[in-house]
C-alpha cells in the first residue's frame, strides 16, 4: 500500500506524464495518467477532472464523462472550469441543451471565461433560436474579446436571423477586418445582399399588385369582441378577458357588419358569428391533430386563425385549415409570491393547478405522491382545480398527505396559494397556452414539467426539471368526438423519479429556478407586444399589408415575375388584409 508521501510522488508523475502526452496528441495516454491518478486518490485537482472529462468526449466515451463530470461536480460544486469541460463534452455529444446549461453556468461562476466560450455558447442559443440572448451574450464576449473574430461573426448570425441586416452586414465586416480570410463572413454578406436584392423585386412586384386592385374602401377601424369565456379562470379565460380591452363587448355578433374578433372555441361560438362578416378567432388545441369540427367551423365562418404556438400552427395546417394563422403568444399573468421559500424544510410541498382534464395528468400525480409516501418520502401535494370533472377527484382530498381545494380564487389567493409551495409539477400531455409553469418560474419555484411540442422552449432553457418520453397514445376528449390526433403519455414511475430528483437536490433546482425567474421573463411576449401584432393584422397599414402578400407569396412559393389573375388579386387582398366594401 502507497503511503501519503509515495501518493504524493506518484500523483505528481502521473499529472506530469499526462499533460506532456496531451499535449503530443496522445489522447488514451493521457486520459490513462488522469484515471490512474483518480483512482489512487479521488480528491484530484479540477483541472485533472477538466482534462479527463475533456479527454473522454474526444474519444466518444461520452457516458463515462458524465460519470466523470458528476463525479467532479460533487467535490467542486462552484468551480466555473467543471461547468466548462461538461459543456464541451455534451457539445461533442450533440446536447445543445445541455451544453448551453453548463456553459451558462460556468460564466454565471465566473464571467472571464475563454473567448471559444463565448462563441461557442453564441453558435448553440443561435441554433435553438434564443436570438435575444445570442445577440446579449456575443456582445458580452466582445467586451471582452473585442478582436476575437468569431464572436463578431456569430453575433453577424443572430442578427442576420432578426433580419436586421444593417446590425448584422456591421458585424460580418467588423469579423473581416480583423480577419481578412474569414470566407465565411464574406458569404454571409453576399447573401445578404441577395436577400435584399429579392425582397426590393418583390416588394416592387406586389406594390403593382395592390395598385392594379380596384378601389376599395376600408371597413370602419371598429372591432367587435364575442363576450365568451367571461367567468373562465382557464387559459383561455385569460386570453378572451383580455380581448375584452380591444373592442365593443357583444354577445352576438350575427346581427352587426363588421370585424369581430373571437377567443373561444370554434365549434361551439361558430353558432354566434356571421360568416359574411370578418371574423378573427384566437384558440388553439392542446393534440397532434384537430377535429373535423373545429376545422369546418375555422374553414366556413372565420377570416383568419391566431394560435400561441409554432406546433399549434402546424397542427392546425395538417390538419385541413386553410385559413391564413399566425402565432401570436401570450404572457402568462403576472404573480407575486407572499413569503420566501423555506430551502432547508424537511419535506417536499409540491402544487398543481388547473381543470383537472385527462390530458392534464392529475390523477397520475396523485398516484405518485400516494406511493413516494408509501415508501417513506416526506411529500405533500397541494391540488387547486376551479371546478372537478367527476366524483373520483373528490376523493384526491381525503388521502393522506393530499390537500384539495375547488373553488375559483381572487389573484390575491392564487399569489397566496403558490407562496405555499415547495415546487410546483405540471406533467401535461397537451398544452396550448402552458399559463402555470411559466407562472411557477416567474416566482422562482423549482417546476417539473413534460417535453410536450409546446414546452420546447421551457425543456431547452434547462432552468424546468423535464420528463422526457418517446411513447405517444390517442388522445382523448370527453367533450369531442371524432379524431383528435395524438399526445405523449407519460407513467407514475417518471413522475416519481422527477419528484425524488427535485427532494434529493433541491438546492440544485431551487437556484435554477432563481435564475430561471429573469430568463422567463424575458423568453414570454408582454400583453402589449402580442396585442400591437393582433391589432396590425386586423387594422393593416397600406405598408403591413404588402408584408403579408410577400409573406402568403413565400409561403405559396410563388415568385415576382409570375403574374395573378385580377380575381385572384382581389380575394387574396381581401382574405389576408381584412378588408372589406362597404
Amino acid at each position: 500500500m502507497l503511503t501519503q508521501e509515495n501518493k504524493m510522488g506518484r500523483f505528481e508523475k502521473l499529472h506530469s506524464e499526462g499533460s506532456e502526452k496531451y499535449q503530443k496528441g496522445d489522447f488514451k495516454g493521457a486520459l490513462s495518467c488522469y484515471q490512474e491518478a483518480i483512482n489512487l486518490e479521488i480528491k484530484q485537482p479540477e483541472w485533472v477532472y477538466t482534462s479527463a472529462i475533456i479527454l473522454l468526449a474526444e474519444l466518444g466515451n461520452f457516458e463515462e464523462a458524465a460519470q466523470l463530470g458528476t463525479r467532479a461536480l460533487e467535490l467542486y460544486p462552484n468551480i466555473d472550469e467543471i461547468y466548462r469541460a461538461i459543456g464541451v463534452a455534451l457539445d461533442k455529444q450533440g446536447d445543445i441543451a445541455g451544453a448551453i446549461n453548463n456553459y451558462q453556468e460556468a460564466i454565471r461562476l465566473n464571467s472571464k471565461q475563454p473567448e471559444w466560450v463565448y462563441a461557442n455558447l453564441t453558435n448553440r442559443l443561435i441554433q435553438v433560436s434564443r436570438l435575444k440572448q445570442a445577440i446579449n451574450l456575443a456582445q458580452q464576449g466582445i467586451e471582452l474579446y473585442p478582436e476575437f473574430y468569431w464572436l463578431h461573426y456569430h453575433l453577424g448570425e443572430a442578427f442576420g436571423f432578426e433580419e436586421n441586416w444593417d446590425k448584422a452586414i456591421a458585424s460580418y465586416q467588423q469579423a473581416l477586418k480583423i480577419n481578412s480570410g474569414l470566407y465565411q463572413a464574406s458569404q454571409k454578406l453576399e447573401e445578404i445582399a441577395a436577400k435584399r436584392k429579392h425582397r426590393e423585386e418583390m416588394e416592387k412586384a406586389y406594390q403593382e399588385v395592390l395598385t392594379s386592385i380596384p378601389a376599395l374602401k376600408p371597413a370602419p377601424q371598429k372591432l367587435y369582441v364575442l363576450d365568451a369565456y367571461h367567468d373562465d379562470p382557464t387559459g383561455l379565460g385569460v386570453v378572451a378577458r383580455r380581448c375584452f380591452q380591444l373592442g365593443e363587448l357583444v354577445a352576438d355578433s350575427r346581427c352587426i357588419t363588421g370585424k369581430v374578433l373571437v377567443a373561444a372555441r370554434p365549434d361551439i361560438y361558430r353558432e354566434l358569428v356571421r360568416p359574411k362578416n370578418i371574423n378573427y378567432i384566437w384558440t388553439t388545441f392542446e393534440s397532434s391533430q384537430i377535429p373535423e369540427s373545429w376545422v369546418k367551423s375555422i374553414n366556413e365562418n372565420f377570416t383568419e386563425v391566431f394560435v400561441p404556438h409554432p406546433y399549434v400552427l402546424e397542427v392546425f395546417q395538417r390538419s385541413g385549415v386553410n385559413k391564413p394563422i399566425t402565432v401570436l403568444s401570450q404572457r402568462y399573468p403576472e404573480r407575486h409570491r407572499v413569503k420566501p421559500i423555506d430551502k432547508q424544510t424537511d419535506r417536499l410541498r409540491l402544487g398543481i393547478l388547473g381543470v383537472p382534464n385527462r390530458r392534464k395528468n392529475f390523477e397520475k400525480v396523485v398516484e405518485a405522491v400516494v406511493e413516494l409516501r408509501k415508501e417513506g418520502h416526506n411529500v405533500e401535494l397541494m391540488i387547486h382545480c376551479p371546478w372537478l370533472l367527476n366524483d373520483a377527484q373528490k376523493a384526491w382530498g381525503e388521502l393522506p398527505g393530499i390537500s384539495l381545494t375547488v373553488d375559483k380564487l381572487s389573484d390575491d389567493e392564487i399569489n397566496q396559494w403558490y407562496s405555499n409551495l415547495d415546487a410546483y409539477i405540471y406533467p401535461s400531455s397537451g398544452e396550448g397556452w402552458s399559463f402555470t409553469p411559466r407562472e411557477a418560474m416567474s416566482l422562482g419555484i423549482p417546476t417539473i414539467i413534460t417535453d410536450i411540442p409546446v414546452h420546447q422552449e421551457l425543456v431547452e432553457s434547462g432552468f424546468y426539471l423535464s420528463i422526457n418520453s418517446n411513447q405517444w397514445e390517442p388522445a382523448y376528449y370527453e367533450f369531442l368526438d371524432g379524431n383528435c390526433g395524438e399526445w405523449k403519455t407519460y407513467s407514475v414511475p417518471q413522475i416519481k423519479e422527477a419528484i425524488v430528483e427535485i427532494m434529493d437536490n433541491y438546492e440544485h433546482w431551487y437556484e435554477l429556478a432563481q435564475a430561471g425567474k429573469n430568463w422567463i421573463t424575458e423568453e414570454s411576449s408582454t400583453w402589449e407586444q402580442s396585442e400591437k401584432k393582433l391589432l396590425e393584422k386586423i387594422f393593416p397599414t397600406a405598408k403591413n399589408i404588402s408584408e403579408r402578400l410577400l409573406e402568403y407569396a413565400k409561403s405559396q412559393k410563388q415568385h415576382s415575375n409570375r403574374k395573378i389573375s385580377q380575381d385572384k388579386q382581389y380575394g387574396l387582398y381581401l382574405a389576408l388584409s381584412g378588408v372589406m366594401e362597404q
